[in-house]
This record gives structure tokens, sequence and C-alpha cells, in this order.
């Protein structure tokens, strides 16, 4: 059986509405085993990697919604390896360092709001 996948027009709104955090562009390195590597870092996207995840994810809860749990797992797994996880492991990369460097000042007051805050705002569908 075929589940809906997210459609362009609703990857454009999962997009737009990371608009509110307060960076969206990172720099990534493509295979950090390969020391001998000379290509340059490349620009990540945050919006992008957790829209591209959100829209993956949304395409197994649709098989989870219609009660087959089996190929709603399939889905998650498979497109884990094939996609998202690559988009989650850069973003979380760019968010821990992030928040670890925009920690409360000295003087104790924080320097821009927790990311955590800003992620919890975002309405999901």
């Amino acid at each position: 059986m075929e589940f809906p996948r997210r459609d362009h027009e609703g990857w454009k709104q999962d997009h737009q509405r990371f608009s509110d955090l307060p960076f969206q562009f990172y720099r990534v390195v493509f295979d950090p085993h390969d020391i001998k590597a000379t290509d340059e870092p490349v620009m990540g996207d945050l919006h992008d990697d957790l829209a591209d995840i959100y829209g993956d994810l949304w395409h197994g809860l649709q098989a989870y919604r219609s009660g087959d749990c089996e190929e709603a797992i399939y889905l998650w797994v498979d497109s884990y390896f094939f996609h998202w996880g690559r988009h989650s492991s850069s973003a979380l990369r760019a968010i821990d360092t992030y928040y670890c460097q925009n920690q409360k000042s000295e003087q104790g007051e924080a320097e821009q709001p927790p990311l955590a805050a800003l992620l919890s705002t975002s309405p999901v569908t």
C-alpha cells in the first residue's frame, strides 16, 4: 500500500516555520573520517534539514495512522539510512555548537533565546 508523502508546498511551509530560529546556515564536512580530503566544507541549511526530517517522518506517520505499524517502522528506518539520518546528525551538530556557544554570559543573562524554546513554538501538523 502506498502512503502519502509530504508535497513540495508542505515542505515550503515546514521550511518557513523554522524561520524564527536564531540561525539558518552552518558549515558541513561530508566525510569526517577522510583525513586526507582536500574538499572545502560546504553550507548546511538548518531549515532545510528540519523540513526534510519532518517530511520523512511524516511519511511513516501516515502508515502508522493507517494502522500499518510494520510499514511505518520500515519507512522510518529506510529513510533514516537513505536520507534524514544525515540531515539529523548535521543539524544536531549545528544546534549543539550554537547552544554551547550561546550559554548564559558571565553576567548571567542569556544572549539569545534558548533554541529549545524556539523549536517548541513551531506547530506540528
